[in-house]
């Protein structure tokens, strides 16, 4: 009955993860025909699930929660980033590289594998959703008031997109490489980049102004879907890298 608020797939398709309020953790090792619960430790809400390998895990959640697992979720331990701020999400490069963002524009970033986080940085008053790199080097965050930021070394810097192409929340982004990403957000805000490698910048796209969307992600560079609500469970697709949607049945009342 809790909300469902992350989910992260291996590459095999059938062995997942999905967190939510109230701290619940649940696994799938068939493709999501069965769910079974692991224990989180925390009464937080969580809000994003990352694996870097089989058995390698983390979850980001309420007051400053992030969680680690080294067993595929059979133990979790709650992990010291001197943070106090709603987590809400959580992105790994590889096994040693990762970023955490959350409320008040938050930004935490680990090089060793999440032994040591480094000092909180704060990048904005808004709520940063979101965060998608493409290797170690190449990322963007989104959030709250249509905030973007890229970083092309690795998270050490961080550069505000102005003007902004939009006031509207960005609840998800998608970066496939160091010029092809892809948001989206309320009313039906889906911007883009555009351009070349050596130039390119943020274009302002829609799905339909009544499509609140939660979620993006490109399989390649002209399919993509992202999820959301609209009067019921929303699901859209893309055939041409953004230009246009179309819906899909969701079989859903839920967002």
């Amino acid at each position: 009955s809790r909300n469902l608020n992350g989910v992260y797939f291996l590459g095999d398709g059938r062995t997942g993860w999905a967190v939510s309020s109230g701290g619940a953790i649940v696994h799938t090792t068939d493709a999501g025909e069965r769910w079974s619960t692991q224990p989180s430790g925390t009464a937080y809400n969580l809000n994003a699930v990352w694996f870097t390998t089989a058995a390698e895990g983390w979850a980001v959640g309420h007051l400053g929660t992030v969680l680690h697992t080294m067993n595929a979720g059979g133990t979790w331990r709650r992990m010291n980033v001197n943070a106090g701020d709603n987590l809400m999400d959580v992105f790994f490069a590889n096994p040693d590289t990762g970023w955490v963002v959350g409320s008040a524009g938050v930004v935490l970033r680990t090089v060793d594998g999440g032994a040591l986080w480094e000092e909180k940085r704060t990048l904005t008053t808004f709520v940063l959703q979101s965060v998608s790199f493409t290797g170690t080097q190449d990322g963007w965050l989104v959030g709250d008031g249509g905030e973007i930021f890229g970083t092309q070394d690795a998270g050490a810097s961080w550069s505000w997109v102005q003007p902004s192409i939009t006031t509207q929340s960005l609840k998800a982004v998608s970066r496939r490489r160091a010029e092809a990403a892809w948001a989206v957000g309320d009313q039906g805000v889906a911007p883009r980049t555009v351009g070349t490698p050596a130039a390119y910048g943020w274009e302002l796209r829609n799905a339909g102004a009544l499509n609140q969307l939660e979620g993006v992600h490109f399989p390649d560079d002209l399919i993509g879907y992202a999820v959301g609500y609209s009067g019921a469970g929303a699901i859209l697709r893309t055939d041409d890298g953004g230009d246009s949607w179309q819906a899909q049945a969701s079989r859903s009342s839920r967002r």
